[in-house]
């Protein structure tokens, strides 16, 4: 894991309530190659640490390919112009943060996001981003209070 600073709000044009995690993620899985190359989606999940770990699923979100203006400002370091009407954004900030070989299986998700759970309370955010035709990009950011 290293740590990630973002400079600007990751910012998405769609964003509904996700419910149930396993559902949600497994629906997202299921349904990859609906997202349109350069498309991204974004589980949200927020977490307590008590006596044991709670999870709950805040919002899945959709982000459509970037424009050429968007592409444009990436490629020349300049900021990216905000998503007009943006429904949801992950702020800007300092994460901990994973590039994933592989998505986890559902029978094995919980178990694998408790070790980004690192604070009292957070949230963590499953990126997947559809790269190419054939190919993905998943990641997890990990934002939390400390202990």
């Amino acid at each position: 894991m290293i740590k990630l600073h973002l400079l600007q709000d990751i910012q998405y044009e769609k964003a509904a309530p996700a419910g149930d995690l396993r559902q949600a993620y497994g629906a997202l899985v299921s349904d990859l190659f609906s997202l349109p190359v350069g498309g991204e989606a974004c589980i949200e999940i927020l977490y307590r640490c008590r006596d044991s770990v709670s999870l709950e699923t805040g919002v899945l979100a959709l982000k459509n390919p970037p424009t050429p203006s968007v592409k444009d400002a990436v490629d020349n370091a300049r900021p990216v112009p905000p998503v007009p009407d943006a429904q949801f954004s992950i702020p800007a900030g300092e994460y901990d943060f994973e590039q994933l070989t592989e998505l986890p299986g559902e029978d094995r998700l919980t178990p694998f996001l408790l070790k980004f759970c690192t604070g009292k309370n957070g949230r963590l955010f499953i990126r997947i981003l559809r790269e190419h035709a054939a190919s993905f990009a998943a990641q997890i950011l990990a934002e939390g209070e400390s202990v």
